[in-house]
């Protein structure tokens, strides 16, 4: 599971660098130049039941299951800077074909219902403008687990049998 937030996590920093500095919220590298992108991934959501496939060849159980969590985006830039049309860029790019392959390169697809917030609105002094996106990604698992088996031949039995 971790691996694939930590692919995720890549892929995510590749896409978003086009539109600006990228950081992540757990991060602490000071405050990069304007404009920069603050991203943090969020509620990672089981989806129903897993699918289970036996592959007693192998002496192995796959686990198929789908998977989402939420990504918090927020754009920062200097009080006469263009946040609103960066945030608005990052939007239109996840319809884009070239995103949507970019992702399904490891299986991850991003959800085109996107919503972007004016956060500047809510502060009292206007040193920098601030826009905030929040994202859906949804990926399948792919777990495999060895079986235990016991091999028959090999176990001795003591004592008696009534």
């Amino acid at each position: 599971m971790i691996s694939y937030i930590e692919t995720f996590k890549d892929y995510l920093y590749d896409w978003l660098i086009d539109f600006g500095e990228v950081r992540f919220a757990n991060q602490s590298v000071g405050i990069p130049k304007y404009p920069f992108i603050i991203c943090n991934i969020k509620s990672i959501n089981k989806k129903g039941l897993d699918q289970e496939i036996l592959n007693l060849k192998d002496d192995e159980v796959l686990r198929y299951g789908s998977r989402d969590f939420n990504i918090s985006i927020d754009i920062y830039d200097n009080e006469n800077g263009n946040a609103n049309e960066i945030a608005q860029n990052i939007a239109d790019s996840i319809d884009s074909r070239t995103t949507s392959l970019f992702f399904r390169k490891i299986n991850f697809v991003l959800n085109s219902d996107v919503k972007i917030i004016d956060l500047t609105t809510l502060i009292k002094t206007k040193f920098e403008q601030r826009f905030h996106i929040d994202l859906l990604a949804k990926y399948t698992s792919n777990i495999k687990e060895k079986i235990e088996t016991i091999d028959l031949n090999k176990i001795k039995i003591k004592g008696e049998f009534n």
